[in-house]
């Protein structure tokens, strides 16, 4: 497991319509750093010190120190990125939430912006690896966030991890007829540097690191919107979370449409 996620990561994210444009970025890295672009690419960089990098960030990307630390400066403000604050999100404008809404005044419509918003990438090609990590919003104000994982093999055990390695939580699904959603609680996961499910006979189902992603959101009054906003993170990795606003807000047709996309998409490995 590498050093990165032996502590929980928090994306610094900023506020829609805030820093919304491209603007050039320097970056002053120790260690490894991985930038996903807003259209899913991905480009890694591994630096000891030296002429700092120089990137060109866009709305919707997102940088993050997989191990060691970085000094990012964008326009006239600078970010340290290191564990627990290891990315930093460059916000969309605030045009995509006003047409979003729009979008999701027709269920149907919503459903496919749902699709789309969370829909599986290419394997990837950078230190992420082939599952998508778990990312919690940090105004995530519900008592539990839902986890939907497939997998034939019982009793199926779900483990959340501190950054040593040590187990704090622990649910067990015992039966196929008993299958669901595992109820992670938002306090455990506030301490969590990673998530586990497994057989009890050891076959791995899923496990990725969590990180909790810090932001200036919009005055979001519903559940619902709560859910919504984070469409605009263009990220599977927000699935769950999504999920479970729904879920609590009483939209089970989008909650439906979430829960077969992370119960195809959320298996195997993260590091």
């Amino acid at each position: 497991m590498a050093r990165t996620w032996k502590a929980t990561a928090i994306t610094l994210a900023l506020a829609i319509g805030s820093l919304s444009l491209a603007a050039p970025a320097k970056v002053e890295l120790e260690g490894k750093l991985l930038l996903e672009r807003a259209d899913k690419t991905q480009q890694s960089y591994t630096r000891s010190g030296g002429s700092p990098l120089s990137l060109s960030l866009e709305p919707g990307d997102r940088a993050c120190v997989t191990q060691g630390r970085a000094r990012l400066i964008y326009g006239n403000r600078v970010f340290t990125l290191q564990a627990p604050k290891a990315c930093f999100e460059v916000a969309r404008p605030r045009s995509f939430w006003d047409k979003l809404v729009q979008a999701c005044q027709d269920v149907g419509v919503c459903q496919r912006e749902a699709e789309a918003a969370f829909a599986k990438p290419a394997r990837s090609r950078g230190e992420s690896g082939g599952a998508p990590a778990l990312y919690v919003p940090e105004f995530f104000d519900l008592p539990t966030l839902r986890l939907p994982i497939a997998g034939e093999r019982y009793p199926k055990v779900l483990k959340l991890l501190d950054a040593q390695g040590k187990e704090i939580y622990r649910e067990e699904i015992a039966r196929k007829d008993l299958e669901g959603a595992y109820s992670l609680p938002a306090d455990k996961l506030r301490l969590a540097s990673r998530v586990q499910v497994k057989s009890t006979d050891n076959t791995f189902f899923y496990e990725a690191p969590v990180l909790w992603v810090q932001g200036e959101w919009l005055g979001l009054p519903t559940l619902r919107e709560r859910g919504l906003s984070l469409f605009l993170g263009q990220s599977l990795s927000y699935a769950p979370a999504a999920y479970s606003y729904f879920l609590a807000s009483g939209d089970v047709q989008l909650a439906q449409t979430l829960e077969r996309q992370i119960r195809e998409s959320f298996a195997g490995t993260a590091r």
